[in-house]
């Protein structure tokens, strides 16, 4: 493939979703979302491969085998990884159709976690790590997790504070592990902060699309930073203008210290300050 492959990730409720619809926007960029290649592609060609291995290799269910004289080829992890790579690169394509693009790539948020895993499958990929203030990104999935919830049964959630605690953890955990897969492939990674594009969207734009190779304009950045406004991705409400119900409730930057006391904001720092002070949180 002749184009620049990327992935895309980040903590839940970390802007994926916002940043997804911001690089699909580029005239010279494809970017899907939530393709979920190895959580689902990827075990079910592998257990297939496994599978098939194990039938040629099983002289009873293939009776015939004695009689060829000689061992069958089975797949190796080179062959599940090629075919792998084949399948992903084959849905980016379609995905691409009707661009002319010199980029594709996918956006879930698991793709954090399998930043090494994709750069296996891809030796010249680039991947794209989005971060948000884990206090904002708590309490922002706090909402979201509250939509999925019958409004009779809101009342026996666990609160913002105890559910941000122990998103906390988890923050630290996985956006750490992708903090340390920049820290090994510079030149293949880039970081994000989602306060930075709320407050200078074009401008970040611009330098991540100089990382993908394409047209880095500040005309094009404007364009797409128009486009995928909060105003409109929110059916006409302003930032700030809550609506709980709403994918794109607020959008703003700070929201915990509406939300949470003294005692969780330490918390959260004790649990994931040194991470925090790599994106200038503290």
């Amino acid at each position: 493939m002749d184009k620049q492959i990327f992935f895309a990730g980040g903590a839940e409720k970390s802007g994926t979703s916002w940043l997804q619809r911001l690089l699909d926007l580029h005239p010279e960029v494809s970017c899907v979302g939530e393709a979920h290649f190895l959580e689902s592609l990827f075990p079910a060609v592998k257990k297939a491969l496994e599978d098939h291995n194990r039938f040629m290799l099983d002289r009873i269910a293939n009776p015939f085998l004695d009689e060829v004289g000689e061992a069958h080829p089975i797949f190796d992890l080179g062959d599940l990884r090629y075919i792998v790579a084949s399948s992903i690169a084959m849905l980016l394509l379609k995905r691409s159709q009707g661009k002319s693009v010199r980029a594709v790539g996918e956006r879930t948020t698991q793709n954090l976690h399998d930043f090494g895993m994709l750069a296996k499958f891809f030796p010249g990929a680039k991947c794209i790590h989005i971060a948000r203030d884990p206090r904002d990104c708590g309490i922002s999935r706090w909402f979201h997790t509250r939509r999925s919830v019958p409004p009779s049964a809101r009342g026996r959630m666990v609160t913002k504070a105890d559910f941000v605690r122990q998103h906390a953890d988890y923050w630290a955990a996985v956006v750490g592990r992708g903090v340390r897969f920049g820290e090994r492939h510079p030149d293949r990674y880039i970081e994000l902060r989602y306060e930075d594009l709320v407050e200078q969207t074009a401008p970040v734009l611009v330098r991540l699309f100089r990382f993908l190779g394409v047209d880095a304009s500040p005309e094009t950045a404007e364009r797409c930073a128009r486009e995928a406004a909060f105003e409109k991705l929110s059916g006409g409400r302003t930032r700030g203008e809550e609506d709980p119900e709403s994918f794109f409730r607020k959008g703003v930057v700070g929201d915990w210290k509406n939300h949470l006391d003294s005692e969780t904001n330490e918390y959260v720092i004790e649990k994931a300050g040194d991470v925090m002070r790599h994106f200038g949180y503290l």
